[in-house]
This record gives structure tokens, C-alpha cells and sequence, in this order.
């Protein structure tokens, strides 16, 4: 993805398609969720989940370390470990071949 002109930013371009998602996914998006609604639950989600650290919370959502010490000596968590963070989040959309198609035109 990249930004089609001066005036837009990546974030620009994630917003449109998450946004797009939301709609196609949730029939419409008649509750008005939106990006900051998908990552409270995933926070809270976690945070029920002992097996998941506070630390590896906050590198999948992107928030700081809880201390000075841990802003500016701690490392990333891993990839191999994040992505076992995310496996255990609950599938909550539907499967692909499931999705209504966009008409185009």
C-alpha cells in the first residue's frame, strides 16, 4: 500500500481498506465499530489470558512499556511469539468464500 499523493498518509490508505473490511464483514457496520473498538477488545481480550504477558500486550497493540526502563532498553517481542499471541485470539468474522463480493462499476 502506498499513499496515491503528498496529502495522504499510509495511515490513510490501512483506515480505507480496514474500514471497507468493517462494512463487508459486519453487514453494514451498524453498530459503528471502528479500529479503536477492534483493539479495546483484543486489550481486554488478552488481559483474561494469563499466559499472555503484559508486555506482549502492549508490543501487539502498540503501546509503550510500562516504565522508562522498558521504553528505552526492552526489545520487540519476537514474530514466532507474537503470532502464538494472536493465534489465541477468537475468529470472530466470517470465512472467505463466505463474503458477499463488491460490485464494481
Amino acid at each position: 500500500m502506498i499513499a496515491t499523493n503528498e496529502s495522504q498518509s499510509f495511515g490513510d490508505k490501512i483506515y480505507y481498506n480496514w474500514a471497507k473490511a468493517l462494512v463487508r464483514q459486519l453487514n453494514g457496520n451498524p453498530r459503528e465499530l471502528c479500529f479503536h473498538s477492534f483493539r479495546h477488545y483484543v486489550i481486554a481480550h488478552l488481559k483474561e489470558l494469563p499466559e499472555v504477558s503484559d508486555k506482549q500486550r502492549r508490543d501487539l497493540v502498540g503501546h509503550i512499556g510500562g516504565d522508562v526502563h522498558d521504553e528505552q532498553y526492552d526489545v520487540a517481542t519476537s514474530m514466532t511469539v507474537m503470532r502464538g499471541v494472536v493465534a489465541k485470539l477468537p475468529r470472530l468474522f466470517r470465512a472467505p468464500g463466505a463474503m458477499k463480493t463488491c460490485r464494481t462499476g
